[in-house]
């Protein structure tokens, strides 16, 4: 047909590219998830075209009146996404922004608001994340007085100060330091939280909420950790079962 098209002085050839092409898509199962992969069904035609394509060339001072035009039409996104850059078709304004969006969600680290860990947002998966979801409890006071993670690790790490500058202290400092709990699992709370720190739950990484992106990406605002540790503060199971172990020790005579 290449060959037919050519014996013209003007002529013109679209290539069908989904179905002389074809794209195979196969699926595989991890402790991830599902992922999917798309690979090129007739890879000697596929370079064939682009090779076509790759010659031709928009002549504005030739005189000549021959014309030789191709025209590619595609519906697959992945074909469609290979099949340009392949050729290197120049961009739009708008896929520029996509391309720059996608190579962003490839490579830049974004902090993770949940276990402050980094993380890349085109590798996020389902259990990269192992974090505590619930608010902390002091279990030595008589009301169960609720705090951040956040309140809780000031809190801890003043309590090591005073133990080195007060060293006659130590034991009492040293029978309180274990007095806050996760209401979400009943750990006790360390001095130092993060992704260091493990968690009880497993789930996605998640970044804080801002409008500016490169801000967000690189730093944890402490406007972004209170957002998140209100969300926990306010959870309804965990304070219904706050409110269950306060009630539990108030019958218990402790008032």
């Amino acid at each position: 047909r290449y060959d037919e098209c050519m014996e013209y002085k003007r002529s013109m050839i679209i290539y069908d590219l989904d179905s002389l092409i074809g794209v195979n898509q196969s699926e595989s199962q991890s402790s991830m998830g599902t992922s999917t992969s798309s690979s090129v069904v007739h890879q000697a035609l596929y370079i064939y075209v682009t090779s076509r394509f790759r010659e031709a060339v928009i002549e504005t001072n030739n005189k000549s009146n021959v014309e030789k035009w191709s025209i590619a039409v595609v519906r697959d996104p992945f074909l469609l996404k290979k099949f340009s850059q392949d050729v290197e078709f120049p961009k739009t304004d708008r896929e520029e922004e996509e391309y720059k969006e996608e190579q962003r969600k490839e490579k830049e680290l974004i902090k993770c608001i949940k276990c402050r860990d980094f993380f890349i947002e085109n590798e996020n998966k389902m259990g990269n994340c192992t974090y505590h979801d619930g608010f902390v409890y002091d279990n030595l006071s008589l009301e169960l007085t609720k705090y951040t993670p956040s309140m809780a690790s000031e809190i801890l790490n003043l309590d090591e100060f005073e133990m080195i500058h007060y060293p006659q202290r130590k034991d009492e400092i040293d029978r309180r330091k274990g007095r806050f709990k996760y209401i979400c699992c009943d750990s006790t709370v360390q001095s130092t939280i993060g992704s260091s720190a493990g968690g009880c739950k497993k789930g996605k990484h998640a970044m804080g909420v801002s409008s500016n992106k490169q801000k967000r990406s690189r730093m944890l605002t402490k406007d972004a950790i209170d957002q998140w540790e209100n969300v926990c503060m306010e959870n309804d199971e965990y304070n219904e079962r706050w409110s269950q172990l306060f009630t539990n020790r108030s019958k218990g005579g402790f008032k």
